[in-house]
């Protein structure tokens, strides 16, 4: 049995992780409309923040995809492949344990 406490403590983390991809997505918003010229110094530094912090997105998604596993008991994959075999996971409904976390279109 599952305790009130442990799902309050998942659900925190939860939006914690979620408030850190809004945060971010903020973050690549303000540098894609104050992208400059091509032709500017300042351009690659832009494309280089863009760059850094859509991974970080992916890392926070990842994280959260991560606790997932934990919380429902599936186990996380391994092997070399981990990521994306987690990833493709997420699309799946496990009957009695979770739906689908995200649908193919986002896959």
């Amino acid at each position: 049995m599952v305790k009130k406490t442990e799902v309050l403590r998942f659900e925190a983390e939860i939006l914690e992780e979620l408030a850190n991809t809004k945060r971010i997505v903020g973050i690549i918003r303000s540098r894609v409309s104050g992208l400059p010229a091509p032709s500017t110094d300042a351009y690659e530094a832009y494309i280089d923040s863009i760059a850094h912090n859509l991974e970080n997105f992916y890392l926070a998604v990842e994280e959260i995809f991560k606790m997932i596993c934990v919380a429902t008991a599936e186990g996380l994959p391994e092997g070399e492949r981990w990521h994306s075999t987690l990833l493709k996971n997420m699309t799946k409904e496990i009957k009695g344990v979770r739906p689908f976390v995200i649908g193919m279109g986002t896959y």
